[in-house]
């Protein structure tokens, strides 16, 4: 084998992912525009937004909010490696 030459690795499977109600259309809770922060863990992933709301989506896309924050915004999450246990940290404007 020279230099020349790479060797390619497929690691993935490239996959249009869809609404479980909807199969023509893409999951609703990635066509928000204002996500602002991220965490994943234990087959979830979780979601906020600029209102102050958390969203766990799980591998079959069915998505659970919850308000964190009223009238606020969440600025932090993190999930924890050991245990099911979702932390925020955000500001709250009452």
């Amino acid at each position: 084998m020279s230099l020349a030459q790479w060797r390619q690795f497929n690691f993935f499977d490239k996959q249009q992912a869809s609404d479980p109600n909807d199969k023509t259309k893409a999951p609703a809770i990635f066509q928000k525009q204002d996500i602002s922060v991220f965490a994943t863990g234990h087959g979830h992933i979780a979601l906020s937004d600029s209102t102050g709301s958390i969203y766990i989506v799980d591998r079959s896309f069915k998505t659970q909010k919850f308000l964190a924050y009223d009238g606020g915004r969440v600025t932090h999450l993190k999930q924890l490696k050991q245990k099911n246990i979702l932390v925020s940290i955000g500001v709250c404007t009452i």
